[in-house]
């Protein structure tokens, strides 16, 4: 019996979901306001990224300012690249970094962002892959995330653009105000998904989407609400056999 947490592994995770990177996402219900005016921010989740995801891929994305609050965007192609936007999507409000081929590997892989916009250029952003920091490029302009103006996507960029995601989503978690960078290896856990809410020394997330359990499935559309905030987040083109018992 492997133990998470103080819980038993196969009762804490038994569930991912599988987005098909065509049509497939989840959005909130309403305006996404937990990372208005932070300066700082961290989002962690689990993924196995599918043969058919392309070069604009998002994990997710939370609409504002001239583009977005933040969006975090794998690109794949020969290599993949992870995308950090802040505001706008030019040069002065992103940050990136090669994290090699994950496309199509079959394995899981997590992934961590963290955000301080009140660091020195090129320190504000740093990005974690499988628990190892990643060599970052790129810089954000202004102190501060701008104001939501939409909702929380999972799986997509905005609910309009053809920016899908491919392949499996989970544990994917958000800290608001908080830069965890130094805590990496207690959110990777070697490995193996933690219990977030019970670590000794990294707060609970302000939002933890579970991305298969505590989620329900009304007819064909999946409604799930994240174990911490209240946010609920409701699934398009999506049914039941998109949640699959296959998890890292």
């Amino acid at each position: 019996m492997s133990v998470v947490g103080g819980r038993r592994r196969e009762d804490f995770i038994k569930y991912s979901f599988d987005f098909d990177g065509t049509d497939e996402l989840f959005s909130g219900s309403t305006t996404y306001t937990e990372l208005d005016g932070q300066s700082k921010c961290t989002i962690s989740a689990w993924i196995k990224v599918g043969t058919g995801t392309d070069s604009l891929s998002y994990l997710c994305a939370i609409p504002g300012g001239s583009a977005f609050t933040i969006g975090i965007r794998l690109q794949t192609t020969t290599s993949t690249v992870v995308w950090c936007y802040v505001n706008g999507a030019g040069n002065n409000s992103r940050a990136n970094t090669n994290i090699g081929v994950i496309k199509g590997d079959g394995l899981w892989h997590h992934l961590m962002v963290c955000l301080d916009l009140s660091l020195p250029n090129f320190q504000e952003c740093q990005i974690f892959l499988d628990g190892n920091p990643q060599t970052m490029g790129g810089y954000f302009a202004g102190a501060t995330l701008p104001n939501a103006n939409d909702a929380l996507y999972i799986g997509n960029r905005d609910g309009i653009n053809a920016s899908h995601f491919g392949g499996n989503i989970d544990e994917l978690a958000i800290w608001s105000g908080q830069d965890l960078r130094e805590n990496i290896n207690e959110i990777y856990n070697n490995g193996a998904p933690n219990y977030l809410n019970n670590l000794p020394s990294v707060p609970p997330p302000t939002n933890w989407f579970r991305m298969g359990e505590l989620s329900q499935l009304n007819g064909t559309q999946w409604t799930m609400t994240d174990v911490n905030g209240g946010y609920t987040v409701l699934s398009s083109n999506m049914d039941e056999n998109n949640r699959v018992e296959d998890t890292p």
